[in-house]
């Protein structure tokens, strides 16, 4: 009788750990390999033999190859090339040497048996723009994705060969892969991975040859020392071709069978393609899909098989939900790519133990983009790595080596299942003393009030950016393009959630301005578009809205925010606590270049008559760190000083009149 274990599974993100010296592995195999029109790459990389590991991450970074990167979507998948059995040999060529007497020359060629098991996938993004230069992209840009392949250690000793396949009709991206094998002891230790289905999917024109003879029905027989096993499934759907869309653009569910009982249904479909971090494509990025979005990984989901079995030997199936498609003559039918893998492991190495898996935010991790830089809280992700339900864990985290808050976290977390946590921070003080090289630090402990059994995965770090500082006063101008009705905005003052600007049930095609005072504090501002097609897309008939920041004078402006964000478009920001930086009523026109700045920043002012001014940076505190004196000029040149560290600041300009503006300022290395 198998102990019955249940597991929930999610998306695994890597974290960078705080390890000591010599705890972390570092092994690349490919390394910026240009991947060429559907073709497959292999190589290898050297794995130390006799180290066990708490955590192993895969860092998949796409990039563009010197030529550009591809204008379109693509299925890139990464096979383990597991060695089944001893070498094997064919007959290559057979010479004849001699007739009389007959002499045979008989030529060989000696291979390994592998099996592929897939390991990640992802779908590359519509990579126009990177290859000329829009958007604010260019030819350098990367994006890395972090795989969890903790539960493949076993397979990944000595020299292990890898192989990337591009599903692409036309060339154009770059991958590396480079794996960190954080050493320690693991939450399980699988000791069995095999394959159910030799199948990587197929044609689904006829949905009963592919759920009966792709995927039929497989007698499995376990290891008797299996405490649990877990089927992990990564079906993604292609082609949209016939009249239900399928099966890239259909919702539709697949199903998990024991012993011809359904134990898991599970929808093949991503809802948040909007929020795509990636933004904006040259493509219809925006558009949901059948497990996947353009530039972003194609999930997995593990399905935990022994709590529906009572022996080692049963019959395990997989179907996708049946429908009928019609496919026009001469039109590639509707297709599945499938990835499976059958895990067998022994009882959870610990009962209580709280992983802190990975800091969303602060943070600048690519995946993260959307959430970052921010204010006002933090977010982190815990996983229960202990066999006993976790229903509270201690949360603590620190800013540059600052105070140390804790938080007190409650739930219901099942072994392995995981949990995205949102701690507000409202001291504003903190937020306002960020410049320069920022570092943070969060840390879980105490799983259900008891001693933590494995320590080792309680901390992680990350490096972040400081978020901008804005004025106190200026105006939000908006303008709805023909679908009114999907926009809306909020800007809460997060110190005390305060909402300090909305707009809702908009007019088409109409321009909205609202005038904002704002105090000292945190603030998080939301554009957001009920359809996820954002102000502007290039494949709808909504036309274009506006979206600008302006000045307080009303007559220039000094952001103007993207258009085509999807489904939301999201800014923290901070409003100074400095007093006497107010901008006078006496009209100053000035502009700041480069902002922002390194070394210097010039100043293009411009007055009702000659003057001479007076320039002064503040920090977010209020403290002078730089002040000068310039002619009567329209230009001003001011160097800026080493102590003007990297960070947000406020210019202010005042000229002989007392007229006076201030500008926000950021410093960069």
């Amino acid at each position: 009788m198998f102990k019955k274990l249940f597991l929930l599974s999610f998306l695994l993100i890597g974290f960078k750990a705080m390890a000591g010296p010599g705890d972390t592995v570092n092994v690349r195999a490919h390394d910026a390999v240009t991947l060429v029109t559907y073709r497959s790459y292999k190589a290898s990389g050297i794995f130390p033999a006799d180290k066990e590991y708490h955590r192993v991450n895969l860092l998949l970074k796409l990039g563009c190859p010197t030529s550009g990167c591809s204008d379109w979507d693509y299925t890139v998948v990464v096979w383990l090339l597991n060695k089944t059995g001893p070498l094997d040999s064919s007959v290559v060529r057979i010479d004849t040497i001699s007739t009389n007497p007959l002499v045979l020359d008989t030529i060989w060629t000696y291979f390994q048996p592998t099996e592929r098991l897939e390991i990640a996938k992802m779908i590359t993004p519509y990579g126009g723009y990177m290859r000329t230069g829009g958007a604010g992209f260019n030819n350098n840009w990367t994006h890395t994705l972090i795989y969890d392949l903790t539960d493949y250690q076993m397979l990944l000793k000595d020299s292990v060969e890898f192989e990337v396949q591009y599903q692409g009709w036309s060339s154009g991206f770059a991958i590396t892969l480079d794996f960190q094998m954080i050493e320690g002891v693991p939450a399980r230790r699988v000791h069995k991975i095999t394959k159910p289905w030799e199948s990587l999917g197929g044609s689904y024109q006829n949905p009963t040859n592919f759920n009966n003879q792709l995927f039929d029905a497989k007698s499995i027989t376990l290891d008797t020392a299996t405490q649990y096993a877990w089927l992990r499934m990564s079906p993604t759907g292609h082609g949209f071709v016939n009249n239900a869309n399928c099966a890239e653009f259909c919702i539709r569910d697949y199903y998990v069978k024991v012993n011809g009982n359904t134990i898991a249904t599970q929808s093949m479909w991503r809802d948040d393609c909007g929020l795509n971090p990636i933004y904006p494509q040259g493509g219809t990025w925006l558009y949901n899909r059948a497990n996947w979005c353009p530039g972003g990984k194609g999930y997995w989901y593990d399905h935990l098989l022994t709590p529906h079995i009572t022996t080692n030997t049963f019959d395990l199936d997989f179907d996708i939900q049946n429908y009928t498609v019609t496919v026009p003559a001469g039109e590639t039918p509707p297709t599945y790519n499938v990835g499976n893998v059958l895990f067998e492991a022994a009882a959870p190495t610990h009962q209580n133990d709280v992983e802190l898996m990975e800091i969303i935010a602060p943070g600048m991790a690519d995946d993260y983009k959307r959430l970052n830089p921010l204010c006002g809280k933090v977010i982190v992700k815990i996983r229960n790595k202990g066999a006993q339900t976790l229903t509270s864990a201690l949360i603590q985290f620190q800013f540059n080596n600052g105070t140390l808050h804790s938080y007190q976290w409650r739930g219901n977390l099942d072994f392995y299942a995981e949990e995205t946590v949102e701690i507000p921070m409202p001291s504003f003080g903190l937020w306002e003393l960020q410049a320069g090289n920022n570092t943070f630090m969060a840390s879980a402990s105490q799983p259900n009030n008891v001693a933590d059994e494995y320590p080792l995965n309680n901390t992680a770090t990350s490096t972040f950016e400081p978020v901008e500082v804005l004025p106190r006063n200026w105006f939000l101008m908006l303008r709805t393009n023909n679908i009114g009705s999907d926009t809306w905005w909020k800007i809460t003052r997060l110190d005390d959630n305060t909402i300090v600007s909305q707009g809702d049930n908009l007019l088409n095609n109409t321009l909205y301005y609202d005038t904002l005072r704002l105090g000292a504090g945190c603030y998080e501002m939301v554009i957001g578009d009920r359809s996820g097609d954002g102000l502007s897309f290039w494949a709808n008939n909504h036309g274009a809205g506006m979206l600008r920041l302006m000045g307080h004078s009303g007559t220039n402006y000094f952001r103007t925010l993207p258009l085509d964000f999807g489904t939301e478009y999201r800014k923290y920001f901070v409003v100074a606590s400095t007093i006497g930086l107010e901008t006078t009523s006496q009209p100053l026109e000035v502009q700041l270049y480069p902002n922002p700045a390194k070394d210097q920043v010039r100043i293009e002012a411009t007055a009702t008559e000659p003057t001479s001014w007076t320039v002064t940076i503040h920090d977010l505190r209020g403290q002078v760190v730089h002040s000068s004196q310039h002619g009567v000029t329209q230009l001003l040149e001011v160097d800026l000083p080493l102590q003007v560290a990297p960070g947000s600041y406020l210019l202010k300009l005042e000229n002989a009149n007392g007229a006076s503006v201030v500008k926000p300022l950021q410093v960069v290395q």
